[in-house]
């Protein structure tokens, strides 16, 4: 897309109100035919009664969509990271909260991302925008994420945070003057901090608000706008399965690094910040649950086995 001359590599912004997407071809055309549950689906004399309720028993809801439906989607072929999302309680419209910072999370290299999200005064974790480059230059697109924040987010002040790998020079130079992309941030002013790196830490920081009510709303809401995060919420943002013939599912440890990894490293940067201390205090807690007691209070049970002696 080209709304802004410099910022004409984005892939996916929301300058003006654009969107770079095209519509679902399931919004662009009408449908000739029924399927699946529809009473006007096809071919439904010549089928079991049962038939399609079979093919639902235990499936995933993208297979019912695509498989028994009919409609346009698409199957995982791995573990969503976040299955506990639901796009029907988690996406609404959201707006920015006067008088409230506007948190920035960053992930950087050739493809880079920019989310924008806030704290609530009720302690809602707000995500408002989302900015993902395509093999772009990073001046180029830091450019980009200063006009959208001057053109839809004036008189706010904003904290930064992001990969603590753009704070290390390239391997690929010696060169002890080359700047990093820190370095980069502030110089445009952005006072940019390094977020967590423990990739359990960072995943659990967002699942936390998914998992919690606010106010009798969730804690964690995503605007619709921001279509690349929400693919990845949806299953897109997932542990690739590994294809082993003959054995059980498996997957891998580590998120797929795909493109919609990046702006969900940009958005657990900014999580870790906001809930990783209270991640890590449950994290201890739990250690400590499972930790024996005799190792825990070591001179209680000693003075205990005293008494039974």
């Amino acid at each position: 897309m080209s709304i802004y001359a410099p910022c004409g590599h984005i892939q996916r912004a929301h300058l003006h109100g654009h969107i770079s997407t095209t519509l679902r071809p399931t919004e662009r055309r009408p449908r000739p035919y029924a399927y699946g549950r529809s009473a006007q689906a096809e071919n439904l004399p010549n089928l079991p009664a049962d038939y399609y309720a079979n093919q639902m028993k235990g499936a995933d809801p993208d297979y019912v969509r695509v498989y028994v439906d009919g409609l346009y989607g698409y199957v995982k072929d791995g573990r969503p990271v976040y299955p506990e999302y639901n796009d029907t309680i988690h996406c609404a419209e959201v707006g920015p909260v006067k008088g409230v910072p506007i948190k920035r999370g960053w992930d950087f290299g050739l493809t880079p991302a920019c989310v924008f999200t806030q704290i609530t005064p009720d302690g809602r974790w707000i995500v408002l925008d989302e900015l993902c480059g395509d093999y772009i230059g990073f001046e180029t697109f830091t450019e980009c994420v200063l006009e959208m924040s001057s053109e839809h987010y004036a008189g706010f002040t904003f904290e930064d945070y992001g990969d603590p790998a753009g704070n290390a020079s390239s391997s690929m130079t010696h060169d002890k003057d080359e700047k990093t992309c820190f370095d980069m941030l502030r110089g445009r002013g952005i006072g940019i901090q390094a977020g967590e790196q423990n990739p359990t830490i960072r995943i659990e920081s967002v699942r936390k608000p998914l998992n919690t009510l606010r106010s009798g709303k969730p804690q964690f809401q995503i605007s619709p706008r921001c279509e690349v995060l929400r693919k990845g919420f949806r299953g897109r943002y997932q542990y690739k399965r590994i294809k082993i013939v003959g054995a059980s599912e498996r997957y891998h440890d580590a998120p797929d690094k795909n493109e919609f990894s990046h702006p969900h490293d940009a958005l657990q940067y900014v999580a870790t910040k906001v809930f990783g201390d209270a991640v890590r205090g449950r994290d201890e807690q739990q250690k400590r649950w499972k930790t024996p007691i005799d190792e825990l209070y070591p001179d209680l049970v000693k003075r205990q086995s005293v008494r039974v002696v």
